[in-house]
């Protein structure tokens, strides 16, 4: 089995339940993109939104390029995205694999970037494809949303319950998918960049991993510490940088977190029902601080 088996082809339900449920992602969360894009000489003709789904972030980034192409392995998710756009002869749209790129010409992408998508592919042929594509001189960003920490330490540890919960059966049901995890399981820990076809110094953000929760503590239990070990191939000059960011910042009550549960797959799970029962009884008709770990992993072509 692999990552494409499990990745979800969403209906309209499931798109407006993602976007009310996943983080309001900021602006200064592009604007590093573009930023960087621009201080290592990027162009700002064609840029592809590479596993956009029903292109969540599609319009966050579109203004600053004359052409947006915009893909996804589902068909489904591309006319949800079309839908979303609406009529654009900026837009250009395909079917494709994140692994899948014979159809573009070579060279001629000036950015590259995927939200929460390239566990889900073959990565190594991925990044070919991303070689394929981009201009040299072109940026690779890879951006990802993980789970919420809620900044009262008894509401965390009973949510973080209903989250490992919630991995461990899904592991259990996908074993054979083990690669999908360690990729999913860290920011992007275990993608590397061979320095023969990227420039050194890769920049490695990760933001809001607090009070010792982690990105990949947020979802994997201590338990699965063994069956899905964190990799890490990172390269000698990549620069890897921890950061607070309050932009990430959001109130939480209980409609909030079952909102956020529900933008996952959620098969019948009697054990999972209990646990949450127990984060309502102690939410109670409380509101909380909490914040979301992200991260931002940008790379150059050579």
């Amino acid at each position: 089995m692999s990552g494409e088996d499990i990745y979800y082809k969403g209906d309209s339900d499931y798109w407006k339940a993602y976007r009310e449920g996943r983080p309001r992602v900021p602006d200064s969360y592009f604007e590093r993109i573009i930023e960087y894009h621009a201080r290592n000489g990027g162009e700002f003709n064609v840029w592809h939104d590479m596993g956009a789904g029903s292109a969540v972030h599609t319009r966050r980034l579109a203004p600053k390029f004359k052409t947006t192409i915009v893909s996804d392995s589902g068909a489904s998710n591309v006319e949800a995205a079309k839908t979303y756009l609406g009529e654009d002869d900026s837009y250009k749209f395909r079917v494709a694999k994140g692994e899948e790129a014979a159809d573009l010409e070579p060279g001629t992408v000036d950015l590259v970037f995927g939200a929460n998508m390239i566990h889900y592919t073959d990565v190594d042929e991925t990044l070919r494809a991303v070689l394929h594509q981009l201009k040299p001189g072109g940026t690779l960003a890879l951006g990802g949303f993980g789970l919420p920490i809620l900044l009262d330490p008894e509401l965390q540890n009973l949510w973080a319950e209903v989250i490992h919960r919630r991995f461990e059966v899904t592991f259990e049901s996908n074993r054979s998918a083990v690669g999908l995890f360690v990729q999913a399981s860290s920011p992007h820990d275990a993608v590397p960049f061979d320095t023969q076809y990227f420039r050194s110094g890769a920049l490695r953000l990760k933001f809001n991993e607090r009070n010792g929760w982690s990105w990949r503590r947020c979802m994997v239990p201590k338990s699965l510490d063994e069956s899905i070990p964190h990799v890490t191939r990172f390269g000698e000059e990549d620069v890897i940088v921890h950061e607070n960011n309050d932009d990430w910042s959001f109130e939480a009550d209980i409609t909030v977190m079952r909102k956020i549960l529900e933008t996952f797959p959620l098969p019948p799970d009697p054990v999972r029902d209990n646990l949450w029962r127990q984060l309502e009884i102690a939410f109670g008709g409380r509101v909380v601080p909490a914040t979301w770990p992200s991260s931002l992993t940008l790379v150059t072509k050579r």
